[in-house]
């Protein structure tokens, strides 16, 4: 053989091994690239783009493989359709094209209360700009009033109408505040209790029981009461 010939023949022997470790800008890439590349192509779900990038961060695959990371879960996010599963892919991917999508629908969940109270604070904090947060903080309403109805504490009742002061829910929940702080008076059971009592729920239910055990209170008790640390 030639000096010609077998120069000929290394040169396609130096190529084949180029193309089966693949070049980025004359750097050659570790074998079986390709072949993980096409497995992950063929899974087309957003682990199997996460693992071959985790595993080659930085070959010619690199941005075939991001654009079907973030097509995978857009895909799954869909699939899923939880305000959780869209407030995760737009904090991801606040600039994707789908991006407007995710935020609609996620906007409509929560407007029919299927979120959880924080989702609607993350959802304000991520669209601060957009109008229409009305039917979601009503949605919000709802459901800090369902679960203050499921604490059924005092305290529950009593931030819920700090927070919406003038609503009908906050009436409704007036009745159970006053019944538990009258249970309250009558476990301390002094007269200077039932005169708060009475003075801050003057029209309660339990407003005559209030005054009624007020005024059996004796002069010598009242003394002693008033004179106590």
């Amino acid at each position: 053989m030639s000096l010609r010939n077998l120069l000929a023949v290394l040169c396609c022997v130096s190529l084949a091994g180029c193309a089966e470790q693949g070049m980025v800008e004359g750097i050659a890439q570790p074998l079986g690239l390709r072949a993980d590349f096409v497995r992950a192509q063929k899974a087309g779900t957003s682990s199997a783009y996460s693992s071959f990038l985790q595993v080659y961060p930085h070959t010619n695959y690199t941005h075939q493989a991001e654009v079907g990371l973030q097509a995978a879960l857009w895909r799954e996010t869909q699939k899923e359709n939880t305000v959780s599963a869209y407030l995760s892919f737009l904090r991801t991917y606040p600039k994707h094209a789908k991006a407007a999508a995710a935020r609609d629908n996620c906007r409509g969940l929560l407007a029919q209360g299927a979120g959880r109270e924080s989702d609607y604070m993350t959802f304000f904090d991520l669209f601060p700009e957009l109008p229409r947060h009305g039917e979601l903080r009503r949605a919000l309403q709802g459901i800090r009033f369902k679960s203050a109805q499921q604490t059924a504490s005092r305290e529950a009742y009593s931030l819920f109408c700090a927070q919406y002061p003038n609503t009908p829910e906050a009436a409704q929940l007036q009745p159970e505040i006053q019944s538990q702080e009258f249970r309250e008076t009558q476990k301390l059971g002094t007269r200077l209790a039932y005169q708060f009592y009475l003075k801050r729920f003057p029209n309660a239910a339990e407003a005559a029981k209030a005054k009624n055990k007020a005024d059996k209170f004796t002069p010598q008790s009242v003394s002693e009461d008033t004179s106590a640390p």
